[in-house]
């Protein structure tokens, strides 16, 4: 069985060529770890969100524990407050998606938040369950 290398690599902490690359060399950044960290820590929680659905290495590196830093100091750089029940990443996906969180809806125009709950609903699930009133 043939071995393949990790789709992304950061280098060492303190190393000067430190970057990540995807597959066969491909480089996406040319920042050490660090820098590449404190950038994504300044943006907001809706771009952090972007970025992890951009592919599924970053998906996977932002979705990890190690990471929740960067989300919660793109939370509080915007003034939102602490949610302790919801992960960052859900946290963001309530605020800033508008889509119906029912399977198989997706409605982008869903208007009613349970912070509660932790689930974004459209009007006709609204009216179907009187979960938010």
């Amino acid at each position: 069985m043939r071995s393949h290398p990790p789709l992304v690599e950061f280098g060492k902490s303190g190393d000067p060529a430190a970057f990540a690359t995807i597959g066969n060399g491909f480089r996406i950044i040319d920042f050490p770890f660090e820098i590449f960290m404190e950038i994504a820590s300044r943006m907001s929680p809706n771009d952090v969100l972007n970025l992890a659905r951009s592919s599924k290495t970053l998906r996977k590196f932002f979705m990890s524990k190690s990471s929740k830093h960067v989300w919660v100091s793109a939370r509080k750089a915007m003034g939102i407050p602490d949610l302790d029940h919801l992960s960052e990443p859900h946290y963001a996906d309530l605020l800033f998606n508008k889509r119906c969180h029912i399977e198989n809806c997706g409605d982008p125009n869903a208007v009613e938040v349970s912070f509660a709950l932790g689930i974004r609903l459209c009007r006709n699930y609204t009216q179907k369950v009187d979960l938010l009133s």
